[in-house]
This record gives structure tokens, C-alpha cells and sequence, in this order.
């Protein structure tokens, strides 16, 4: 009788074993359908870090559903960020995000800890670079930037109407007069673009030149 008892104790556990492997094969399965994962790569490490409203580690990685996410960065004498990221299904992300002091006092952080005033400036390289590559493949003649002419000059640099858009860039144009602005316009036109669908910035120089 004891035997009996035992086997069927055992059966019983090993049934509960499988139906319970089973349910985390189908959890993990489900998860994946619906899910990517997203690395957090920031700086300061102290800085408070809300990820769709919940709080989490700067620097983490997370399993997140498919679709946009913002990410909302504060710390004290800096100036706080806010990001967004989309992520697709099972894709691997990583988003990088830097906060820069916005008072002495932030910057005597800085002064204090070297390795976070390091990291950021990796940080901001990488996505500097990060976003000439990205913008390049649309605005090729970013490879021929900047461009220096007696009368204009033009560069590329941050977008100032999405400036949490890293992919964003905006053709900065510094002129010297207004014929020269119009030579600017002339040379983009000359590289098969249409100046009315790049964001341009004007800024209007002061260098002064022999006619």
C-alpha cells in the first residue's frame, strides 16, 4: 500500500513538473511573439530614469513590448531629457542617453568624477556619428560638408524641430550677404535637393571680403 501511495505521489509531481514546464515554454514563446530587448547606456550612473512612467536602471537591460517607449532622464544640476525609441519584435536595442550639467555645480560634478565627464563624452561622440551615418544615407552631400565659399557656408548639425530625434539633421547655412544665402540655396538645388524639404537654419555672418 505504501508503494502504491508513493508511486502515485510521484506521478503526480511529475505531472505537475511537465504542466508547469510547459506553461513557461508557452509564457516565453508568448513573450518573444511580443517583445525586444532594449540595453540602457547612460550617464550620469546616479541620474533618475523613468522608462514609460516606472522607474529603472540607467544602465539595464529590459525586456520591452514591440512599439514606442519614452524615456524620461533627471538629476540634480543637470538638465533633464526627455527620448523615445520604437522597438520591433525580438529586435536588440541599444539606447544611449547623456544629461549635461546645466549649472557650476553640475559641472564641479563632472570635475569630481572624470569617469562619468568621460562617459558622456563617448556618449555624445557615438551619437553624433550615429546620427551623421543615419542622415548621410539621406542627404548625401553631407560628405561634402562643410562647404566654405567667399560668400556662404554651409554645415549640417542637430535638428532644432526634433531635437529628441537622433536620426534628425538640419542644414545649417551662414551667409554673408543675401546673394550669398541665394548661392547657398543655388549649390543644395546643384545636388538634387529641394531647400523647402530639408530643415535649414540661417545664420547671417559678418565676415567682411574684397569685391
Amino acid at each position: 500500500m505504501q508503494s502504491r501511495r508513493t508511486t502515485f505521489i510521484a506521478i503526480i509531481l511529475a505531472i505537475l513538473i511537465i504542466a508547469g514546464f510547459i506553461a513557461l515554454v508557452a509564457y516565453s514563446s508568448t513573450r518573444n511573439k511580443n517583445t525586444g530587448t532594449v540595453t540602457l547606456y547612460s550617464a550620469p550612473d546616479a541620474m533618475t530614469m523613468l522608462m514609460d512612467g516606472k522607474k529603472v536602471n540607467p544602465n539595464g537591460t529590459y525586456h520591452v513590448k514591440a512599439g514606442n517607449h519614452t524615456l524620461k532622464a533627471s538629476f540634480a544640476h543637470f538638465v533633464s531629457k526627455t527620448s523615445t525609441f520604437s522597438i520591433k519584435v525580438n529586435e536588440k536595442k541599444t539606447v544611449q542617453l547623456y544629461l549635461s550639467p546645466a549649472d557650476d555645480e553640475g559641472r564641479s560634478y563632472l570635475s569630481l568624477h572624470p569617469n562619468q565627464d568621460h562617459k558622456i563624452s563617448g556618449i555624445s561622440g557615438a551619437q553624433t556619428q550615429q546620427m551623421y551615418n543615419q542622415a548621410q544615407q539621406k542627404i548625401t552631400f553631407l560628405n561634402d560638408l562643410p562647404w566654405i565659399d567667399q560668400y556662404y557656408r554651409i554645415d549640417y548639425g542637430a535638428s532644432q524641430k526634433s531635437p529628441n530625434d537622433t536620426n534628425a539633421v538640419a542644414i545649417y547655412i551662414t551667409y554673408y550677404s543675401d546673394a550669398g544665402k541665394q548661392q547657398a540655396l543655388d549649390w543644395i538645388q546643384r545636388h538634387g535637393y529641394d531647400p523647402s524639404k530639408l530643415e535649414i537654419i540661417y545664420q547671417q555672418g559678418d565676415q567682411t571680403f574684397e569685391q
